[in-house]
């Protein structure tokens, strides 16, 4: 600039500031198509609440101190919510900051305490993120280049992915200045201007103070101040992602996911996926597996052993799989005898201490008797006969057997009658050779090539094998070796769209499940799996008689025994078969068994259900830890402090008024911060309501007035209405009680508009006197509003004697939320005028918090689930136990406490789903208008509701437990003493009730009327309860000192030396008595404890390389059995114990 002195010479003068716009060129350089669709918010269901969202993210160097602009250009004029998250994660916890970008004002950013908002450039549409943002990033990330998510989100304006209707450019702007031709460019002379956007750059440039060695420098260079050079440095964040198109870039490039749902929200996507690659694992991997499996087992050689190669002869017979073993032995047995009676008998002289029931085989010439061969062939009819009743027990089969015997032995002593038959004699080692037989010689082996088909006996059908070619097994390691090499490729190739460290950490987590599954999984299914088929117990017939392998018949060659030694182990055998181990149990025995089995039966369903018990105790308490009673009571604290200043004050109508004004227009008007409670983050939910219940207009009549004054009044008496007996007044009026309005009148129109009680979310005030309905005529504040504003409201109020003779009660309510701990708190303020004209205030608060069903409180969502697993259990349990017992049912008071346990339980499920959908509506409604009055109230009562059924839950579940403390000596004792002392605490308790109401009554019609503690009924028998427990509060008496002294003493020597000290007595009495009865009796929870404790030691003492002890501790057993009581008269009688070692059996006189 050039000006003119006085003296007409010509001066230069510089500027303090200078603003230059330059224009810039090639826009379309720098910006691209953001893809934008609408959202799928679960709780939008109104089309308004709809929105529209979009997402990218970019890579900037958060170091350089530079700001970062985003110029949003859209074909829409809708109002964008911009926020900026740490990292390419659109999560709650990378959130840092957002702005309201309304389309022609510049945006407008949060406050945060975190770094400091302002910015430079202040332009419609232009985002400036700052360089304090930018760091904070930096430091959040651990990274100079870090990664910065946006989030955009609209009312919705599309209804289906579009990336045409908005553009982004994300950039940052350096305003450079230069002196003269030969300096350097400067960024500390001009910075960027307000106005600058993606078109333009707006530079300001300001006159620095010139220093000496700056003059200096200028006076060198010869040039003139004005000569000045402006540029700017326009630098583009480059490779943005869109968020949208990078995760269908991901699916559509990736194979494995092509089944993944493109319409998912991007932060749902890598569930989603997760989700995918599980389900085709599976259906992948299991067919893949059965297939190689298959071709492993099928493709084996045939086996070297099979039924026809381990013997040449067939048994005729084979029996059923499904036979018993008796009928099986039976049919073996008859089998047996049949084949040697059918031998011809010789005698030999080398066995002279042969059994009588062994049979000698005679000469091949001599010809068999016609006697004989009758006999035999009744004999024969008998083993048929015999083998017709294999369905027999086994005493049957005995039976048979020594029948079967004695016609042989008739057979055998027959001289010269047997020696007809011819029958094939060959060596023990080339047959196979029954041992167990005794009829048959050791040495001796009779082929079954000439025995004759028995009757109902049928050759065995062996099974056909599906046996696969060799080659199978090359296909099945062909087929492993493809499917690894198709899951590593797809392995690596999934690992390529992560980037380098994450494709590291995919094939970390590969190699670890492969090293898992290989040493660590399969070893322990295949111990596991070993381990419990080996505990299982074997018995017969869980042997298969029926196979394709006959393992148990085996081919003896070349084996020859010495008849002396064949004799001595066949007495071997005779004699274990008479030992103790081979005889049939005796009843005790079984007795015993069963007593073993049913303990061991008894001690795991104990462990079950106490098991069960616990971990439902642990969901209840986990649940008692959700809704936080804790934090409910200090925010319910915290309400009534705020509220309840100067409330004690008001007895009459007219200090209404003042406490609206004084205490409530304060609290809900808050100017630095409206519709907050001040001091406080709690919010007020919709409009706070006043209303007011009151009688209908006209006169009440009362008795008659000479009843009371004679002559003075003439006509009667009026008396002001009483609620619950007169009608309620629900009409409404224009201006004052007495014009009487039918037009509907809103929130402001001035008039008094009866509202009707609630239908849909009904809820009930509870004041001292009454409880009132939810209808009334309202009057509504305005937090928003300034304070002025509902003063002067109220003022006009008053003067239209809004309160008056026929008003009842007057009820404040509203409801405030603190998102800090996620608590809702309704309030209500209840002021009641009584009969007698005084106004009765009461204050209620109740903080409550409500379900949430998403995934990010998973937790919480698996418990309500498991609670309700184990209430459908419940249930079919209790079902089945009612089934089992009928009419013993209702006799058991464990029954009783189960049942009464379900009940609460069903009714702890049916309120919290009743809160949990009265909830969604009362959101819903407050989030469709917010300028009303919401009844949260509703909720709130049946949030208390609930809680209430909780706590007589968890009671009840406590008390359950002392079922499964009856594993103690002591508890059984208690109980036992009460159940027996029942009629007598039964009898005193009806003594000390008669005693107890006698004070009570005239300690109220005597002290009622001048002591606070026998005001009425209720504080009288308060009072009498607390004298029971010697607590002796309040006791001057001053109206009447002696008769007060004379009740206390009274009370004192009757109820609590005499009633109260024989009502103990009488318990303690039958605890003495019980102790030995309750050692002597047999206690089931005792012997499962015993029986589970024991099983717990030998598997610690396995574990521990020690050795068991044989007996159990003497605390344990003090602790579970008890002592005896050596004083009592029924410690006497016949007795056991160990002495010095041996135990010996003593008689107690």
């Amino acid at each position: 600039m050039t000006g003119v002195e006085a003296t007409g010479d010509g001066i230069e003068i510089p500027p303090d500031a200078v603003e230059v716009y330059l224009i810039r060129k090639n826009l379309s350089f720098g910006t691209f198509n953001l893809t934008v669709g609408p959202s799928s918010e679960p709780y939008a269901v109104d089309e308004s609440l709809r929105k529209t969202t979009g997402a990218f993210s970019f890579v900037v160097d958060c170091t350089a101190g530079r700001d970062v602009l985003i110029h949003i250009m859209a074909e829409v004029s809708v109002l964008f919510t911009v926020s900026v998250y740490a990292g390419r994660e659109i999560t709650p916890n990378s959130f840092m900051t957002s702005y309201l970008v309304p389309h022609k004002i510049p945006p407008i950013a949060n406050e945060s305490d975190l770094f400091d908002p302002e910015c430079p450039v202040k332009e419609a549409r232009v985002v400036c993120l700052p360089a304090a943002l930018l760091q904070l990033i930096a430091q959040r990330t651990a990274s100079s280049e870090c990664t910065v998510g946006v989030l955009l989100q609209a009312p919705r304006f599309v209804l289906k992915r579009n990336n045409k209707l908005v553009r982004i450019s994300v950039f940052s702007i350096t305003c450079l200045n230069m002196f003269g031709i030969q300096s350097d460019w400067r960024e500390d002379t001009c910075i960027v201007g307000e106005r600058t956007t993606w078109q333009r750059v707006h530079c300001v440039c300001k006159n620095p103070r010139r220093a000496k060695r700056q003059l200096d420098i200028i006076k060198q260079a010869n040039l003139h101040l004005r000569t000045h050079y402006l540029t700017a440095k326009v630098i583009v964040v480059p490779n943005p992602v869109d968020l949208h198109l990078e995760v269908i870039k991901k699916i559509t490039q990736n194979p494995v996911t092509l089944f993944t749902e493109i319409e998912a929200e991007p932060q749902e996507q890598r569930y989603i996926r997760s989700m995918v690659i599980g389900l085709e694992s599976a259906f992948i991997t299991l067919p893949v597996q059965l297939v190689i499996t298959s071709l492993f087992i099928y493709s084996q050689r045939r086996p070297l052993v099979s039924l026809n190669e381990v013997t040449p002869r067939k048994h005729p017979l084979k029996p059923a799989a499904n036979e018993h073993w008796e009928e099986r032995l039976g049919k073996w047995h008859a089998y047996e005898i049949n084949k040697t009676h059918s031998q011809e008998p010789e005698k030999s002289n080398s066995h002279p201490a042969k059994p009588k029931s062994s049979v000698e085989v005679t000469s091949k010439g001599q010809p068999p008797p016609k006697q004989a061969e009758s006999k035999v062939s009744g004999t024969q009819k008998k083993i048929s006969g015999t083998q017709s009743k294999v369905s027999r027990p086994q005493k049957d089969v005995s039976r048979t057997q020594r029948k079967v015997s004695g016609t042989l032995r008739k057979v055998s002593d027959t001289p010269g009658k047997a020696s007809g038959t011819q029958r094939k004699i060959s060596r023990a080692q080339e047959k196979n050779k029954n041992t167990n037989n005794p009829n048959v010689e050791d040495n001796q082996s009779v082929s079954s090539e000439d025995l004759p088909p028995q009757p109902g006996s049928r050759a065995l059908k062996e099974k056909p094998r599906m046996v696969l070619p060799r080659c199978c097994v090359s296909v099945a390691w062909l087929l492993v070796f493809l499917t690894c090499a198709v899951s590593s490729y797809f392995i690596i190739f999934y690992g390529l769209t992560y980037g380098l460290e994450k494709s590291i950490a995919w094939l970390f987590a590969s190699f670890c499940a492969f090293t898992l599954s290989v040493f660590l999984v399969q070893p322990s299914k295949i111990m596991l799996l070993s381990s419990y088929r080996t505990s299982a117990a074997k018995y017969s017939k869980n042997l298969s008689w029926i196979s394709n392998y006959h393992f148990t018949e085996i081919k003896l060659q070349n084996l020859w025994k010495d008849p002396e030694e064949m004799d001595r182990r066949h007495q071997f055998v005779m004699e274990l078969r008479n030992s103790r181990m081979y005889q049939p149990l005796t009843q005790d025995e079984i007795t015993i068994f069963k007593r073993k089995k049913r303990i061991k039966r008894r001690a795991f369903l104990f462990l079950i259900y106490i098991l069960t018990h616990f971990i439902f105790l642990a969901l209840l308490l986990s649940l008692v830890t959700i809704l936080r009673p804790t934090d409910s009571f200090y925010y319910n604290q915290f309400i009534r402090d705020q509220f309840s200043v100067d409330l004690a004050g008001v007895t009459r109508l007219e200090g209404i008024y003042q406490w609206l004004n004084g205490v409530l227009l304060p609290l809900l008007h808050n100017d630095p911060n409206p519709t907050f409670l001040p001091d406080s983050s709690s919010k007020i939910l919709g409009l706070p309501l006043m209303r007011q219940v009151r009688a209908q207009p006209g006169e009440i009549t009362c008795l008659p007035a000479k009843k009371f004054v004679e002559g003075s009044l003439k006509g009667e008496i009026r008396c002001h209405p009483e609620y619950g007996m007169d009608p309620e007044d629900t009409k409404n009026y224009s201006g004052s009680w007495n014009k009487v309005s039918k037009r509907d009148t809103d929130k402001t129109t001035k008039g008094f508009t009866y509202k009707p009680p609630e239908k849909r979310w009904a809820y009930a005030s509870h004041g001292l006197l009454h409880t009132y309905g939810s209808g009334g005529y309202t009057f509504y504040f305005f937090p928003a509003e300034q304070q002025f504003n509902s003063t002067l409201r109220l003022s006009e109020l008053q003067k239209s004697h809004w309160l008056d003779e026929k008003t009842w009660s007057v009820i404040v309510e509203l409801t405030t939320f603190n998102p800090d701990i996620s608590l809702l708190c309704s309030i209500s303020v209840i002021f009641e005028v009584s009969q007698l004209g005084v106004v009765n205030t009461s204050l209620n608060a109740h903080s409550f918090s409500l379900t949430h069903f998403n995934r990010k409180y998973s937790e919480e969502i698996y418990l309500y689930v498991a609670i309700y697993l184990f209430f459908l259990a419940y249930i079919a349990d209790e079902v089945n136990v009612i089934t089992d017992e009928w009419t013993a049912y209702v006799k058991s008071v464990y029954n009783w406490v189960s049942f009464a346990l379900k009940f609460f339980l069903a009714l702890l499920i049916v309120f919290f789903f009743r809160k949990y959908f009265l909830a969604i509506g009362v959101v819903r409604a407050y989030l469709s208008n917010p300028e009303d009055f919401i009844p949260f109230h509703a909720v709130a009562q049946v949030d208390h509701t609930m809680k209430m059924i909780l706590g007589f839950l968890v009671f009840l579940t406590v008390l359950k437990t002392l079922r499964y403390s009856r594993v103690f000596y002591d508890v059984r004792l208690a109980q036992r003493a009460i159940q027996i002392a029942l009629p007598g605490i039964c009898h005193m308790a009806l003594m000390l009730s008669v005693y107890f109401f006698v004070f009570m009554a005239f300690g109220y019609l005597v002290f009622g009327q001048d002591e606070w503690n026998y005001s009425d009924m209720i504080h009288a028998t308060q009072t009498a309860v607390s004298y029971c427990v010697s607590a002796f509060q309040n006791t001057e008496f001053f109206n009447n000192r002696v008769l007060g002294i004379l009740f206390l003493s009274s009370f004192i020597l009757v109820m609590i030396c005499i009633l109260i000290n024989l009502f103990r007595a009488v318990i303690l009495s039958a605890y003495e008595e019980m102790k030995q009865p309750v050692y002597e009796e047999p206690s089931e929870e005792a012997e499962a404890m015993t029986y589970l404790c024991r099983r717990l030691r030998s598997a610690f003492c396995c574990l521990c390389f020690k050795p068991r002890a044989e007996d159990e501790p003497k605390f344990f057993i003090n602790m579970v059995y008890g002592q005896p009581e050596k004083n009592s008269r029924r410690y006497l009688g016949l007795k056991t114990r160990n002495i010095n070692g041996k135990k010996m059996v003593y008689l107690v006189v």
